[in-house]
């Protein structure tokens, strides 16, 4: 039978590592699920400090995400009010991510649309990502805040929120998988390999994206299951713990 408390007991331990990262570096982690919170938050944030604008993705008043099915997280310097980064996730109960991506149901508008907008997929043999699908974007690093540190050690708060929402999401959303949708460039697939964490990564689709207003880009999916994150968590976890007996 599996031990689903060890599980929890487990991500519970690397959390506390995670954020402890973070509280070394002078940061407070902050979570609250009012998505119109954040949207209004990074709304009136300067340009230099935004990275193209609101994704339909994760628009709020696009789509009817309602409490308990999505949340964001921000990065504050202690005892400042400014918003230094932030990343969201939102479930999805689906039967397929990729058909419903194609049919543009998910990230077009909450409105019904009688014309469908064609996507053409790249994919010949596509993942299957069903059941409880956490997905996550909106994610933005304040530009004094990339980077290196003032002691030359790499910050990597892109990475390091996209993991922490990303392991969070099995208890919150008990989620089967977790995916994201970034541009297809190789500075993007670099991104995604060396600083998320992220063990699948593929193109998916070229053309029109409801995601920027039906900009025509090329996209690819990132995705990772849920036995995958656990096998990460421990692994860090194995490696916090020699790292911590060779300090000692």
């Amino acid at each position: 039978m599996k031990n689903f408390q060890a599980d929890y007991e487990d991500l519970q331990l690397w959390l506390d590592v995670a954020t402890g990262e973070l509280d070394a570096m002078g940061l407070d982690l902050v979570m609250n699920g009012d998505m119109r919170e954040w949207y209004d938050i990074y709304d009136t944030l300067p340009p230099e400090a935004q990275t193209g604008g609101v994704s339909n993705t994760l628009h709020p008043e696009k789509h009817n995400m309602g409490l308990g099915e999505a949340f964001w997280t921000g990065l504050y310097i202690r005892g400042e009010s400014e918003l230094m980064a932030c990343h969201c996730v939102r479930l999805l109960r689906i039967r397929d991510f990729v058909d419903e991506f194609v049919s543009g149901r998910l990230f077009s508008s909450a409105i019904p649309e009688v014309d469908w907008k064609r996507t053409d997929l790249l994919l010949e043999d596509a993942p299957r990502l069903s059941g409880n699908v956490a997905f996550g974007g909106g994610l933005w690093v304040h530009p004094k805040m990339r980077g290196m540190d003032e002691r030359g050690n790499r910050r990597n708060l892109s990475g390091k929120l996209n993991a922490i929402n990303r392991n969070f999401t099995t208890r919150h959303f008990n989620a089967d998988w977790y995916c994201s949708l970034t541009h297809n460039t190789p500075s993007r697939q670099a991104w995604v390999k060396f600083s998320t964490g992220i063990l699948h990564s593929v193109a998916i689709s070229r053309g029109y994206y409801a995601g920027r207003d039906g900009k025509e880009l090329e996209v690819r999916l990132n995705y990772v299951s849920r036995d995958e994150m656990f096998v990460q968590m421990r692994a860090a976890l194995a490696g916090q713990e020699i790292r911590t007996a060779i300090a000692s």
